[in-house]
Parts: structure tokens; C-alpha cells; sequence
């Protein structure tokens, strides 16, 4: 009985196994050489598929391309791929384990989202800097409002592009470059109509501290039975009340004028071209890739509608299409009749406009729009900021937002020290 005992006292008090964290998350003192290894090996296989994959769909095969160039007597290994992909898998798995397996996969399939939430927003952090701060800020939300879009926009694009790729010949073929043309003239007609519009991104400012202020009134606002009562009558309780509504109402107004601050001297900055210069690259980009595609479609539909040296394989029409947008022209390979002709002169077209009409209206009109947008926006929450500060005054029969301040330094408000790092970034 004492042993029955004494067993199950041991079994109440064993430890519990403690679980060990993912590597990803331990902090810098708390990482092993292991760690450092597991983490840099997860880097390296995420670039590695991503830039395999993007090369592998949109320029050439790239395995092929290596092997028959440099190891032509290994070209068999390429037929054995796919068990070479799943021996990796295998060691990866026995090496880090099923959970850490399982948080590989996803980290791998959806490392553009960990560069963009995760990555840059630590990066854009640790520079310490307002207006790369807000610069990133712009580009993410930019990148979720037109998200729906661009989804639908990249999935039909990606069908016809694959049609047009891989597949033989016949019909699908002229779908694919009608779809794929059509792509190309509404992505500039877009651009166009962006650069007209006003900047969704900073209504978006706007919006946020009008917004503010009206879901927090009621942080701001004193209740009723304590509001004409002199600071002296108030009871503890009430007396905390006050300020802590105080609080949320000077905080407020410091957080309106150091955001404007900061709009200001990123309205100031150089950082305002980037989004219009990675439109630029991205317009440049998609046009030369969705030509290549439309002149392998063309040349697969038939052969004779160019003139070549040699049989061309994809990136030969992927060099074809980017000499053409630069206007260069190519020996190699050249459109022999009508049909392939007037898709020549559209995409030149196109590179014409991109640099004598886009270039200008995309960057000189864009910039100063969005200087007169910022302006606004700017002007709006100093407005909030004018308009809380005298609330403060009829609400709390405080004559002005210094005197507010220092209340709350008397009575040793939590936030009092933000407030401060707050007001001191305000011009």
C-alpha cells in the first residue's frame, strides 16, 4: 500500500516535458549555433524556391539550362527531380522535426508576405526613421486596398500567361494573347487613371483620426455629474476619472501634431518618388514579360510569322521583347508579316508612351498632386489636434494644453512620459 503509494506521488510531481521554442522566435541570447544553422538554412531554401519559381514561369527553365550548359553528361538527373526534391524533404523533416517542418512549409510558401509584414516593418524599425516609416506604411496599405484586384488581376494573368507557354498549339493560343493584350492596355489605362485620381492612401489619414475622435469620445469626455464640479469636490474616484480623460485627451492631441510633423518632413523628402518609380519598374517589367508570352503564342500558333537564325525557345523571345521596348533591335530574331509586325509596333508604342507621357504625368503630376493631397491631410489633423486641445479647454476648464501637461505631471499620469516623447518630435 505504501509503495502504491509513494508511486503515485511520484507520478504527481514528475515535471512536465517542457516544450522547446521554434528557433524563429528565440531571441539573439537565447540562440545556439543550431539555431543560427536552422534559421539561415530556412533563408536560403525560401530565396532559393521563390527565385527558381519565378525563373522556372516567367524567363526559362533554369535546371535545364544549367545542366546542359555546364554538366550535359548529368542531364539524367533531371528525370529523377521530383525524388530528389522529396529526399530533401525527408532530411529536412528527420533534421528539424514535425513541428518545425510544418512552420517551414508555411514560412516557405508565403515568404513575400513575411517580407512584407514582417521583415520590412522590423527593418523599417530598427532604422529609427519617421519617414521611411510612413514611406513603408504607404506602400503596405496601398498593397491591401487594391488587394482584390490585384488577385484577380494576377490569377487571370497567370492563366493565360501559362496558356500561352505551355500550351501547343490551337485555339487556347489566340485566347491567351487576346487576354494577355488586353492585361497590358488596362494595366496602362490604370495607370493613367491613378495618376488622375486622388491618392487613396492619404484620405486614408484623414479618415483614421477623424475616426479616432469619434470612437473616442467617450475616453475623452467627462460623465455628466462630474463635469461642472470644481477638482477640489471631486472624490477619489472621480478625481481618477478626470484624469485619466484628461490623459486620453492630451495624448490624443500630442499623437495629432507629431503625426503631422512627421507628414510634413516626409512631404519634405525624396521618399514621396518611390511608389511612383516602382510603378515605373513594374509597368516596365510586366509589359516586357506579357510580350514575351504573346510572341511565343504567336510563334507556336505559326512559325512563320517571324524570321530566326536558329529555332528559339522562350527566352529567346523574352530577349526579343525587352530590346524591343528599349527599341533595340535583335539578329537573332524579327517579326516577318503583318500580324506579327503590329504587335511589334504596339509594344514600341507602349515604350514610347512609358517614357515621353507616363514618366512625366506618373512622377512630376503625381508628386505635386500628392503635395497638395498631404497638404490637406496634414492641415486635417492639425485641425483634430486644434479641435481636442480646445475640448480640453471647455471641458475640463483647463486654459491650455501646457497647463493640461503639467496636471498630469503633478499627478504622475502613466502616460505622462509618451506624452512627452510626443511633444517633443511637434514643429
Amino acid at each position: 500500500m505504501e509503495e502504491s503509494l509513494t508511486t503515485d506521488t511520484q507520478t504527481e510531481v514528475a515535471p512536465k516535458k517542457k516544450i522547446s521554442k521554434l528557433s524563429l522566435l528565440k531571441p539573439r541570447e537565447e540562440m545556439t549555433a543550431g539555431d543560427y544553422a536552422r534559421n539561415y538554412t530556412l533563408e536560403f531554401l525560401a530565396v532559393f524556391f521563390w527565385i527558381y519559381t519565378l525563373a522556372k514561369v516567367f524567363i526559362f527553365d533554369v535546371d535545364l539550362w544549367i545542366v546542359g550548359n555546364f554538366l550535359p553528361e548529368y542531364a539524367w538527373v533531371l528525370s529523377f527531380k521530383l525524388i530528389f526534391i522529396l529526399a530533401l524533404a525527408s532530411a529536412m523533416w528527420l533534421w528539424v522535426g514535425t513541428r518545425d517542418v510544418i512552420v517551414w512549409f508555411l514560412y516557405i510558401t508565403f515568404y513575400p508576405f513575411v517580407l512584407l509584414l514582417i521583415r520590412l516593418p522590423f527593418f523599417v524599425f530598427k532604422q529609427q526613421s519617421w519617414i521611411l516609416a510612413f514611406a513603408t506604411f504607404n506602400a503596405i496599405a496601398t498593397f491591401f486596398k487594391n488587394l482584390k484586384y490585384s488577385l484577380i488581376f494576377t490569377t487571370v494573368f497567370l492563366a493565360a500567361f501559362a496558356i500561352a507557354i505551355f500550351f501547343p498549339a490551337g485555339v487556347p493560343l489566340l485566347l491567351a494573347i487576346g487576354v494577355l493584350v488586353s492585361l497590358v492596355l488596362l494595366t496602362y489605362v490604370k495607370s493613367f487613371l491613378t495618376a488622375l485620381k486622388p491618392t487613396v492612401i492619404f484620405q486614408i489619414y484623414s479618415k483614421l483620426f477623424r475616426g479616432a475622435r469619434s470612437l473616442g469620445h467617450s475616453s475623452f469626455a467627462l460623465d455628466a455629474e462630474i463635469r461642472d464640479l470644481p477638482i477640489e469636490q471631486l472624490e477619489p474616484k472621480q478625481l481618477e476619472k478626470w484624469n485619466t480623460s484628461l490623459q486620453s485627451s492630451v495624448l490624443f492631441n500630442r499623437f495629432c501634431l507629431f503625426t503631422s510633423t512627421k507628414l510634413r518632413d516626409y512631404q519634405k523628402s525624396e521618399w514621396r518618388m518611390i511608389p511612383s518609380i516602382f510603378g515605373l519598374l513594374w509597368l516596365v517589367t510586366f509589359t516586357v514579360i506579357s510580350f514575351s508570352g504573346i510572341y511565343y503564342a504567336l510563334f507556336k500558333w505559326q512559325d512563320e510569322l517571324f524570321r530566326f537564325t536558329e529555332e528559339p525557345s522562350y527566352f529567346t523571345f523574352l530577349y526579343f521583347s525587352f530590346n524591343n521596348f528599349v527599341l533595340n533591335s535583335t539578329a537573332e530574331l524579327a517579326p516577318a508579316t503583318m500580324l506579327s509586325q503590329s504587335t511589334y509596333m504596339l509594344q514600341a508604342s507602349l515604350s514610347f508612351i512609358l517614357v515621353a507621357i507616363i514618366a512625366t504625368l506618373f512622377i512630376s503630376h503625381r508628386t505635386q498632386k500628392s503635395t497638395s493631397e498631404l497638404d490637406e491631410v496634414i492641415t486635417a489633423v492639425e485641425e483634430e489636434a486644434r479641435s481636442m486641445e480646445g475640448f480640453i479647454q471647455t471641458e475640463y476648464k483647463i486654459p491650455n494644453i501646457e497647463s493640461a501637461i503639467d496636471r498630469l505631471k503633478e499627478v504622475q499620469s502613466g502616460l505622462v512620459q509618451l506624452i512627452y516623447w510626443f511633444s517633443k518630435g511637434i514643429r
